[in-house]
């Protein structure tokens, strides 16, 4: 487990679930083995679980040339324009809960969620569609 605190954990785990199933155990003699089994079961799951990190190199947005350009387009619009880019793209709500947060009709969200993305495919130089 590469740490003690895992390790105590896994073996924290171990005991619980042994406890749970010790009942099913049919030849006293192998418990040993069995628990060394629920053992390793234990640390197979909690290394399955473990997040692996990656460091990052921190860059300011001002050095990324992608998020200054998101920032400058997305400066060009109105404060009430950015709260809905906002929650439609970034919080990843359904257009029908935009309008329940805003006490708007969903056709309105639409229709200026339409709108925005025209402005700022404007501003980019992008094609219209």
């Amino acid at each position: 487990m590469k740490n003690e605190q895992d390790a105590l954990d896994a073996m924290q785990e171990m005991t619980y679930k042994a406890l749970r199933k010790m009942h099913t155990i049919k030849q006293p003699e192998f418990a040993r083995t069995w628990l060394v089994r629920v053992l390793i079961n234990c640390c197979h799951d909690m290394l399955k679980k473990r997040i692996q990190t990656v460091e990052i190199k921190e860059i300011s947005l001002s050095e990324a040339p992608i998020y200054s350009d998101i920032s400058r387009l997305l400066n060009l619009l109105t404060l009430t324009e950015q709260q809905l880019v906002y929650a439609k793209y970034f919080q990843q709500l359904k257009n029908n809960e935009i309008a329940e947060l805003q006490n708007i009709p969903e056709g309105t969200v639409k229709s200026r969620l339409h709108a925005i993305l025209k402005k700022l495919r404007k501003a980019a130089g992008q094609k219209e569609d």
